[in-house]
């Protein structure tokens, strides 16, 4: 049975033998479903705690991925 650590470096290092467009092409689709649940939660029908507290997490969410892409292109860009 493998840890939760293990699993994390496990993880990590199939991250990095992911072609650059292949994570690039894994950001964006996340960032896709995080810009669609942000909206989402925006508009549910729903106490307005949850419904700031849902679309600040999604948006959060969505922009850490975008500055992870930001990141991966301009590392791209200085190759």
């Amino acid at each position: 049975m493998m840890g939760f650590r293990s699993w994390k470096q496990l993880q990590r290092v199939r991250w990095r033998q992911l072609s650059l467009q292949q994570q690039s092409g894994w950001l964006t689709g996340l960032i896709a479903l995080g810009a669609t649940m942000a909206a989402v939660s925006a508009t549910q029908l729903e106490p307005a705690f949850w419904q700031g507290f849902m679309t600040g997490v999604w948006g959060t969410g969505t922009v850490v991925l975008i500055g992870l892409l930001v990141a991966i292109q301009v590392s791209a860009r200085n190759r």
